[in-house]
């Protein structure tokens, strides 16, 4: 075989890869969203018919968005790719996502600040030299 096609190959599954890796991402993303609007009060309700469907396909996808409904405010998520649903909350159910996010991401920072101070004080000396040539 050549070693061009052999790179062609390479090229093709790394591009496979690194697409599936990304909707992976996306998904993962999209399902932490839903976890966290459901845990501050947003109703879910699935797409059940196909005009349930036609009506889904026009909102905004995976982004929280502001709807007036007999003059009162809504927030809406709508994800038809993953959950085939929509997340409807109310302003204070809102209020307390966005308190949630934000408490997750500092959580995060702060456990990705502890991993890396963990990383650094670990005495690497004690387990000597990575690496001893034999010759």
């Amino acid at each position: 075989m050549k070693t061009s096609s052999l790179f062609s190959r390479g090229l093709a599954v790394a591009a496979v890869l690194s697409v599936a890796s990304a909707c992976g991402t996306a998904q993962r993303k999209a399902m932490e969203t839903e976890r966290l609007l459901a845990a501050a009060g947003f109703q879910m309700r699935m797409q059940d018919t196909p005009e349930e469907a036609t009506d889904m396909a026009g909102l905004p996808q995976r982004e929280i968005f502001h709807h007036q409904r007999d003059g009162e405010m809504y927030f809406v998520y709508a994800d038809q790719e993953y959950c085939k649903c929509i997340y409807v909350g109310t302003p204070k159910a809102y209020q307390r996502y966005e308190k949630m996010a934000i408490e997750q991401k500092i959580a995060r920072a702060q456990l990705s600040a502890a991993r890396a101070q963990q990383s650094a004080a670990l005495s690497w000396g004690a387990w000597g030299p990575w690496y001893r040539p034999w010759y």
